[in-house]
């Protein structure tokens, strides 16, 4: 499950993903879809371990941290 929270710790979004799916690959769709659905230009993302490898941050570098 992927749980998002504006700064207030009021939930914004929560998605049920597949018993089977691995918590690292969750993470990059959930900070795109947040950032279509709410037009937000920066986001924060708090993970554990297992969550946030270098495997899992290369794909968040390629993401504009500006928009135009």
């Amino acid at each position: 499950m992927a749980y998002s929270r504006d700064s207030n710790g009021r939930p914004i979004s929560i998605q049920a993903y597949p018993g089977n799916t691995h918590d690292s690959t969750t993470a990059i769709d959930q900070v795109e879809k947040i950032r279509r659905q709410f037009g937000l230009n920066h986001v924060t993302l708090v993970g554990d371990r297992g969550m946030i490898t270098e495997l899992q941050i290369k794909p968040f570098k390629g993401i504009s941290r500006h928009s135009s």
